[in-house]
């Protein structure tokens, strides 16, 4: 049985029970009923010019040119990235963001950028967060944008000091767009954007802020999954004796959390939903090596495209 084969039996409910064990049912249950409620589907975006669809028969995840660097809203409902030229080689003529949230069409914003680093969309796609390398050196900005105008609202750049921001490997958006999180390989920053203040700074890598913007989830130095409540720092350690390789994306909901989690008795790492007030976690599926399930998300099923139909932009 394929590792996509598995995947869509899971979602469908029919073989729930070859992945979790009986205490962890509930949570694969919730998150079964949360998914179909709002029509969403789960995309494992690691290798974003190759995404695999998951759970969607046939239908496709299309962009008008192949992705190099890719962003879910909070939501769902949207979807931003930079094209893969503009990652990989120099971008002439500006760097392009582009954004959508139709299988139909997208829309594109122009910054004066030599590379993109990383981004983060907020639900609505009320703002953008962009890192982008600006000049030779390479000299890196981190700023936010108004979609609505495509203006720049923000550059947030000199807000981060606990890493070079050359290394950016992830940023998120809460829901509101309000909070952005910064991520290297073994720091973090979490910004309120209203205020421009730091509220949160630490160790660890792949943090996830949650819609609400309340709570942090990351894998800390002793590769365990950590969540950091925001207002007070509190933090817990979850999954015990478990090992955790990656966060991806929480559900819309804030209640569930996508991570690829290595258990005390396995020798592989699993994509799991983890239930962080719960502390559980249900097993979804066997990843495949390299992927640690940190850029596993939830798009809206509308964002699919069947066939070889590719949207304009």
């Amino acid at each position: 049985m394929t590792r996509r084969i598995l995947i869509d039996l899971l979602l469908g409910g029919t073989a729930g029970s070859l992945a979790c064990t009986r205490p962890n049912a509930g949570i694969l249950s919730r998150f079964q009923r949360l998914i179909r409620a709002n029509d969403l589907i789960m995309l494992d975006a690691l290798v974003p010019e190759a995404i695999t669809v998951i759970g969607a028969g046939d239908w496709r995840l299309v962009l008008p040119e192949p992705p190099g660097r890719l962003s879910f809203s909070p939501d769902g409902a949207w979807i931003a990235w930079f094209p893969y030229s503009n990652v990989y080689e120099r971008a002439s003529g500006g760097l392009s963001v582009c954004f959508t949230n139709s299988a139909q069409s997208a829309r594109r914003i122009k910054l004066e950028g030599r590379h993109g680093a990383a981004l983060a969309v907020s639900s609505g796609a009320e703002r953008l967060a962009v890192c982008m390398a600006v000049a030779a050196g390479p000299v890196s900005r981190l700023v936010v944008i108004k979609v609505a105008t495509g203006e720049i609202q923000d550059d947030v750049s000199d807000l981060i000091s606990r890493f070079d921001l050359r290394t950016t490997e992830r940023m998120r958006l809460s829901a509101s767009g309000d909070r952005l999180v910064v991520g290297s390989p073994s720091h973090f920053s979490l910004i309120d954007l209203p205020s421009r203040k730091l509220v949160l700074e630490g160790e660890g890598r792949f943090p996830c802020i949650s819609p609400s913007g309340e709570a942090l989830a990351y894998v800390d130095g002793r590769r365990e999954l950590s969540l950091t409540t925001v207002a007070t720092g509190t933090t817990k350690r979850l999954l015990e004796h478990s090992i955790t390789h990656g966060v991806g994306s929480w559900t819309p909901d804030g209640e569930l959390l996508f991570a690829g989690v290595e258990g005390p008795l396995s020798f592989f790492p699993y994509l799991s939903v983890v239930d962080c007030i719960g502390d559980g976690c249900a097993t979804i599926a066997r990843l495949e090596e390299h992927d640690g399930g940190q850029e596993c998300g939830l798009i809206k099923r509308r964002l699919l495209t069947p066939g070889a139909h590719r949207a304009s932009v």
